[in-house]
């Protein structure tokens, strides 16, 4: 994969989202979705429970991906997760914590 798209990709905002959501107020993303579409690129890639899935395309032409290349997105989109799930458990900590000091001041 060139250089270019590899910026590209990392240029996309990333999505979460927790597939396995239940009505719990807690809640971790175990779903990472980068989607761009232009005249000039589509990029549809996601990581979900280890699972990745790759649609890209530069113009009309599909993207031919390497072992070294999906080792790469993988690892870049399990990052962006990794990183997505210690900042949900950091603002679950935060509001628990402001939870229970409300509590205690009443």
């Amino acid at each position: 994969m060139k250089t270019e798209l590899k910026n590209l990709i990392e240029q996309v905002q990333p999505e979460f989202t927790d597939t396995n959501a239940t009505i719990s107020r807690y809640s971790l993303p175990n779903e990472v979705l980068l989607y761009l579409n232009n005249d000039d690129y589509l990029v549809d890639i996601s990581l979900t429970d280890g699972i990745l899935e790759t649609e890209l395309y530069v113009g009309e032409d599909e993207v031919e991906l390497s072992t070294e290349d999906i080792d790469w997105l993988y690892n870049y989109l399990e990052g962006l997760l990794t990183d997505q799930i210690e900042l949900s458990k950091q603002y679950y900590e935060a509001e628990r914590y402001e939870s229970e000091l409300s509590w205690y001041i009443q």
